[in-house]
């Protein structure tokens, strides 16, 4: 079975000659997490540039999967189809005063096609922080910035734009899409989201845009929804690493289809949609704004770096939880008795479902 980098090299066709697949915008979500900072501090803006092996080593070095990213940069600056593509406006933000992790970039095809990619989360601490506000706040940060980017790219270059993101990239398209003016939102031709948490629209007119694709184990799919208004695809690795875009199986030009989401995947969706029902939006971020203080005793940006840093800063990190106010402590405590009591409730039998 094929995966996309195996499908970047037998690619022969450019974009003028053939359409857009599934596979070319899964393709686009994972550039999204090149280091494209260095690639414009080099004067890189084409794939076709990039057959330096040292370069391909530096722009993924921090990516989640250095080695296959590396090899996937490689691949596509000596593909007929993707080596003429170039990108444009690239914007990058990591602010930590308002816990935003945001960064898009538009590739362009040729011909006025513009495929703009999200980038999802990172291993920055801020990153991870801002997912987490997703569960109490009605929108964030990096949703408004990929708002605001995508309606300014599309003013100042008009033309035929597909959107895609993987993870949370993949819900800052779906969310700059739904916002966009509606003069705007007719030239969008699709939107993909690619194992990306929260819903899609239900309003047919946008509905019928927008793919939600999801491995068959997903977790961080089925966060922030209790729909199934997605479509399930084969991955070769194992739970949480089906999350990994180069473990989904390719056939031809789409992913390997299934009929639906295991069951753990079901049995976790049903039970974290239950148990945030039982916490107030309040108490989630009364929660979370005081575990941000306990880790924020250190000086980590990255879970790297927490890890490293965690024999020295421990000491830290539990003076800050004994500081922790009584209301908070008590109610972790109830949060996590009502999380552990939804997980064996949802695993007697005959339980209702």
């Amino acid at each position: 079975m094929a995966n996309m980098i195996q499908y970047v090299t037998q690619s022969k066709q450019g974009f003028a000659q053939k359409s857009l697949t599934e596979i070319d915008v899964a393709i686009f979500a994972q550039a999204a997490y090149f280091n494209f900072l260095d690639l414009k501090e080099r004067r890189l803006s084409q794939f076709a540039q990039l057959t330096d092996s040292t370069v391909a080593a530096k722009i993924t070095q921090t990516n989640w999967f250095p080695a296959k990213s590396q090899a996937l940069v490689l691949a596509l600056s000596h593909s007929p189809r993707f080596a003429p593509v170039s990108w444009q406006n690239y914007m990058q933000k990591t602010r930590h005063a308002t816990q935003e992790q945001f960064a898009a970039m538009t590739f362009d095809l040729g011909q006025g096609d513009y495929v703009v990619s999200f980038r999802g989360t990172t291993s920055t601490l801020v990153g991870w922080q801002e997912d987490f506000n997703m569960s109490y706040l009605p929108t964030v940060p990096a949703q408004r910035s990929a708002r605001d980017y995508l309606f300014e790219q599309m003013q100042a270059h008009p033309g035929r734009y597909w959107l895609v993101g993987h993870s949370k990239g993949g819900n800052l398209a779906v969310f700059a899409f739904q916002n966009l003016p509606v003069d705007l939102q007719a030239n969008i031709q699709h939107v993909y989201s690619f194992d990306g948490p929260g819903g899609v629209p239900q309003q047919s007119l946008l509905e019928n845009r927008v793919t939600k694709l999801v491995p068959q184990t997903t977790i961080i799919g089925i966060l922030l929804t209790n729909e199934t208004n997605f479509e399930v695809v084969r991955s070769d690795a194992t739970l949480i690493f089906q999350h990994d875009l180069f473990s989904w199986q390719v056939v031809q030009e789409q992913f390997e289809r299934l009929p639906q989401t295991d069951w753990l995947s079901q049995y976790t969706q049903r039970m974290l949609t239950t148990w945030l029902a039982t916490l107030k939006p309040d108490v989630r971020a009364n929660i979370l704004r005081n575990l941000y203080q306990v880790v924020g005793a250190g000086d980590a940006k990255t879970f790297a770096e927490l890890g490293q840093g965690l024999p020295r800063d421990l000491p830290l990190y539990l003076n800050e939880l004994r500081k922790m106010d009584p209301l908070v402590r008590q109610q972790m405590h109830v949060a996590t008795r009502a999380m552990f009591g939804t997980m064996a409730k949802m695993l007697r039998p005959n339980e209702d479902k």
